[in-house]
């Protein structure tokens, strides 16, 4: 995947045509997991951190 300056996901070869033309959210979703699992800010933090399953 090529992520645009604007961006975009992806430049599709050899016509250079920018495809598709949507920019998701889903990146900036994952920063804030992961500034989460860092801090521990709140619950959803151990779904990265805790290493055993519930009894």
């Amino acid at each position: 995947m090529i992520l645009t300056a604007d961006g975009g996901l992806a430049i599709s070869l050899p016509r250079r045509v920018l495809w598709p033309l949507e920019k998701p959210t889903w990146t900036a979703g994952a920063v804030l997991l992961a500034a989460d699992a860092l801090t521990a800010h709140s619950g959803a933090s151990q779904l990265f951190l805790k290493t055993a399953l519930s009894e």
